[in-house]
């Protein structure tokens, strides 16, 4: 795996990380820690020993029932596939944007001239 911070376009990110407000780099970086986590969740399964990678029964039984699509089938199935896909990473954006400001909202909302509104 080739060393990140060798990437050009990743360093040039990193320093304009760098270069923004302390809570602004934590809200970032607790969005960038969140798809990390879900990055690691979905490895791909483990190597076959003979060096090829292994399909989990339901996904060999998918592969074989593509195998009989027609191509312009197997494009919707495609694009199926990557709307699932762009489905899954917005919900998890949301959810890390979400839980990045709590912080930040919690300081302006928990407020001594708004705690009458706290047993609404």
């Amino acid at each position: 795996m080739p060393n990140i911070l060798q990437n050009q376009a990743m360093l040039t990110r990193w320093k304009e990380i760098d270069s923004l407000e302390t809570p602004e780099q934590e809200r970032i970086l607790s969005v960038v820690d969140s798809l990390v986590r879900d990055a690691k969740a979905r490895k791909p399964t483990a190597c076959a020993p003979e060096g090829g990678r292994m399909m989990p029964p339901q996904l060999e039984q998918i592969q074989e029932k593509l195998g009989y699509l027609a191509p312009d089938r197997l494009a919707e199935v495609e694009d199926f596939i990557d709307f699932l896909q762009q489905r899954d990473q917005d919900k998890l954006l949301r959810n890390s944007y979400s839980q990045a400001s709590e912080e930040v909202f919690n300081k302006v909302w928990d407020n001594d001239d708004d705690a009458i509104y706290d047993n609404v």
